[in-house]
């Protein structure tokens, strides 16, 4: 009995270096992973797969369950239930009309453009696409989701049905235009660190490399740069290595070394602490197998602290 236990204390403890060991081994989920899953996890398609509502009317609640809307009498009993065909077609409408029905981010910007102006049009999209809402009245039962409204009778007969456009409507493009200088003028440092500017490229032998900054306006403080690399097809450059520089135009010597992180496909960030103002340039080293390694500039204009 000694002896088994023995054996059993060996085995446990061989087991537990041995899973420890592959844990260390595993390379920790990028920043952009998690913040997709973030994203995934509040997009149009799984906030339609997962939503739950109700609403009552004539003595009967109507239960909407994912993709399962149902009729119940008072007591709990199922009198009709349907699956709402119409899954598949509202994902492709959404997709249709220029947005990730996984994300809820505009698909018609692939690098270019203000980055500011892209999460605006995504989280209004991401919202009105995700929405689902429930009612029933003497008329019938409604159901938004997904930005189609459908209409069926109380026995839960499809009646009519039609899209709800945002990009049709003017309104939606002010509001989005005020949010955007709301967020450029913001003096929030949470805010103004999430607030990417527009998208500075550069071409190189057989590619492109791209730039951008967090935050959008940069002071003296805290910063996210971000490099992509990409083929000339777009493609990502996922065996490039990447390394920066930041100085002052007026003193190169007087520099901060970037350690650029890769986070897979053909992305990097660095964080640095920009410690004063004025005219600052990047220059960012770009070292690709079976290419001469290249160096791309930027200028980077870091602005008075914010009071």
């Amino acid at each position: 009995m000694k002896r088994l236990l023995i054996v059993v204390a060996v085995l446990a403890l061989s087991l537990g270096a041995a899973w420890a060991q592959m844990q260390e081994m595993q390379e920790p989920i990028p920043p952009c992973a998690r913040n997709w899953e973030d994203a995934a996890a509040q997009g149009p398609m799984a906030r339609m797969m997962g939503a739950v509502d109700t609403a009552t009317h004539g003595g009967y609640i109507y239960i909407l369950q994912g993709n399962v809307l149902e009729k119940h009498d008072m007591d709990g009993n199922v009198l009709k239930a349907i699956e709402l065909d119409d899954l598949k077609q509202t994902l492709e409408e959404i997709e249709d009309e220029g947005t990730c029905p996984v994300c809820g981010m505009p698909m018609d910007v692939t690098g270019g453009g203000p980055m500011v102006d892209r999460k605006m049009r995504g989280m209004q999209a991401r919202h009105m696409y995700g929405c689902v809402r429930l009612s029933a009245d003497e008329e019938g039962v409604y159901l938004l989701r997904g930005g189609r409204m459908t209409i069926f009778d109380h026995d839960l007969n499809r009646q009519n049905s039609w899209r709800v456009s945002m990009e049709d409507c003017p309104a939606h493009q002010r509001v989005r235009q005020m949010a955007m200088q709301k967020m450029r003028g913001t003096s929030c440092p949470t805010c103004r660190m999430h607030a990417g500017r527009e998208i500075d490229e550069r071409s190189i032998t057989n590619g492109y490399v791209r730039m951008w900054h967090r935050p959008a306006v940069l002071t003296p403080g805290p910063a996210r740069i971000n490099i992509s690399v990409h083929e000339l097809d777009l493609s990502p450059d996922n065996d490039a290595a990447v390394s920066g520089y930041l100085y002052p135009n007026d003193n190169p010597d007087d520099g901060l070394g970037l350690q650029m992180e890769s986070v897979g496909g053909g992305q990097y960030y660095a964080t640095v602490d920009i410690p004063a103002e004025g005219q600052w340039e990047l220059a960012v080293r770009i070292m690709r197998p079976g290419e001469e390694d290249v160096r791309v500039y930027y200028n980077v204009p870091v602005g008075a602290p914010m009071n």
